[in-house]
């Protein structure tokens, strides 16, 4: 029988995969949870529903059965929803409720008899208390240090500490090479992935991968992911994919796609190395110019940004501007059509190798300014070609 599959990112809750098709009366059914850090030690509890029926449960692994009364009867929705606390009750993290797919009706088992009902959450925990009982017992008896109390808690000397005090008093080296050893920090046992529990290097985004290659332009990025929109179940959910970088050649853009129904979605692209974050809207089945939240700023490359002023997008561009003019001044090509300048974000060097940020105090006769609604004006007031400058230039257009 296909799990249901889902993620828990802080009070975000997503599935990642679902049934084909759930029917009234299901037994048996599995759900998956995976959980980031923000849920490390904590206590976790789920809570299924559909419609007044309501089954709380407490999670003692990553893995849970569904409850069969909640599948009971059909034309239903499944949702499920968690939430998190530790011993003191100090932390605690509810999530969002998700829906995970709608019960259909089924096949009637006549005859079949009835199935006993779900404990309620304080019998499961009274079960869990029972369980752990031989458990306690053992960890009372351990006199092998159970809790990793160390040397600086208790106020003891350490091996290191002795070792050089016994050195000290008589001279002898370390013959066994116990020291060096305990300094090691390149994993002298050898201790691997496995031993730890620990995921590779390399471990996957997971999710589909969308079928764009490098250099693909903004149609077929496009195309690619209302394929995918139009795949998923039909109304109020998420996916994620990962697909090659089509902007800038720095790696892999990884997305998660929040679907209202098959015409209306939010795209949200990420580039993990360089934590770029690019904005799709697909709005009544057209798609919306894309928009950089932190654009990577490439030469000469023209980004629509997620920011506004007056109303307008605002575009960024970085230009390289050559050596700063001798007490007059240069225009530089920014764009056609400019209605105003943002603000600008220069950056000078020297011959020298000396960077620095315009204007400052050694560079203070430099400004910048809109010119003829096309281009950036550089002014010096004194000598300034010893300086190559860089400018960020964000602007908005005319209609």
């Amino acid at each position: 029988m296909e799990k249901i599959k889902l993620q828990v990112s802080g009070s975000q809750i997503q599935v990642v995969q679902r049934p084909a098709a759930i029917t009234a009366g299901t037994v048996g059914l599995e759900a998956e949870f995976s959980f980031d850090s923000h849920w490390n030690n904590l206590g976790k509890t789920v809570i299924f529903q559909a419609g007044d029926k309501v089954i709380t449960a407490a999670l003692e692994s990553d893995t849970h059965i569904v409850p069969w009364e909640v599948l009971e009867k059909p034309d239903l929705w499944l949702t499920v929803g968690v939430y998190g606390a530790n011993p003191e009750g100090t932390v605690v993290i509810p999530t969002l409720w998700t829906k995970v797919a709608a019960v259909y009706t089924g096949v009637d088992p006549e005859g079949d008899p009835a199935l006993e009902p779900s404990n309620p959450i304080w019998q499961q925990t009274l079960a869990r208390v029972a369980n752990m009982e031989p458990q306690l017992s053992e960890h009372i008896g351990n006199t092998e240090n159970p809790h990793g109390i160390s040397c600086e808690q208790i106020g003891a000397v350490t091996q290191k500490e002795f070792r050089d005090v016994v050195s000290n008093l008589d001279g002898s080296s370390d013959p066994d090479g116990l020291i060096p050893h305990l300094l090691n920090r390149d994993n002298p046992h050898g201790v691997t992935v496995a031993q730890i529990g620990a995921a590779p290097a390399g471990f996957g985004y997971g999710g589909e991968q969308l079928p764009v290659v490098e250099g693909a332009n903004t149609n077929e990025i496009n195309s690619g992911i209302t394929e995918l929109i139009r795949a998923m179940p039909p109304i109020f959910c998420t996916r994620q994919f990962k697909c090659k970088n089509p902007v800038t050649g720095g790696g892999h853009l990884y997305g998660t796609i929040y679907k209202q129904n098959d015409t209306n979605a939010v795209v949200v692209l990420h580039q993990l190395s360089y934590r770029y974050e690019l904005r799709g809207q697909y709005t009544q089945g057209v798609w919306q110019e894309w928009e950089w939240s932190n654009p990577p700023m490439d030469l000469n490359m023209e980004y629509r940004t997620t920011e506004k002023f007056n109303g307008k997008p605002v575009y960024a561009k970085l230009l390289n501007c050559g050596a700063l003019p001798n007490a007059t001044n240069k225009q530089v090509f920014v764009a056609n059509n400019i209605s105003n300048i943002v603000r600008t974000e220069g950056y000078l060097e020297n011959t020298a190798g000396y960077l620095l940020q315009a204007p400052t105090s050694g560079t203070s006769a430099v400004s910048f300014y809109l010119y003829n609604n096309t281009n950036l004006r550089i002014a010096t007031t004194s000598d300034q070609s010893t300086w190559n400058a860089y400018v960020a230039v964000y602007y908005t257009l005319g209609e």
